[in-house]
């Protein structure tokens, strides 16, 4: 009997030990498209920041450059549709700017800060944090 439950707790000790492999394989698969998801969403969100609230004309142009960029390529890879309808949003508000006119663009905070909003609910969902208090709380 005691030979029976050794090798009934080895098979199941065995099957625990090949799901934990397959869930961590499958985990491994996702993280490279998670890391451009990361990285591209902040590259974004901070190209929308500067070009809504710097007032240097040549780092403007590099912004905008960048954020037309990402906006017709390697985000919309990794976004969402709530992320690429904010990114629309943004993109339609960038193009009634027009820079001679002064800087900073005060008509892109807003767009800016829904941008990040957007990005937020994504890079949450993505990642599965179930709590966002808890991984901002750096006192635990």
């Amino acid at each position: 009997m005691t030979a029976v439950i050794a090798v009934v707790g080895v098979i199941l000790a065995a099957l625990a030990n090949l799901y934990w492999n397959f869930r961590n394989v499958k985990a491994s698969r996702k993280l490279p498209f998670l890391n451009k998801q990361l990285d591209y969403c902040f590259e974004a969100s901070e190209a929308a920041a500067k070009l809504a609230t710097t007032e240097d004309r040549d780092e403007w142009q590099r912004m905008q450059s960048r954020f037309l960029g990402l906006f017709f390529g390697p985000l919309a890879i990794v976004e969402d549709d709530d992320v690429a309808r904010a990114m629309m949003k943004f993109a339609l508000a960038l193009d009634g700017v027009d820079s001679n006119n002064g800087l900073p663009a005060h008509s892109l905070k807003g767009p800016s800060l829904e941008l990040s909003s957007e990005i937020r609910k994504l890079l949450v969902n993505s990642w599965d944090i179930k709590d966002l208090n808890s991984v901002l709380n750096t006192d635990s």
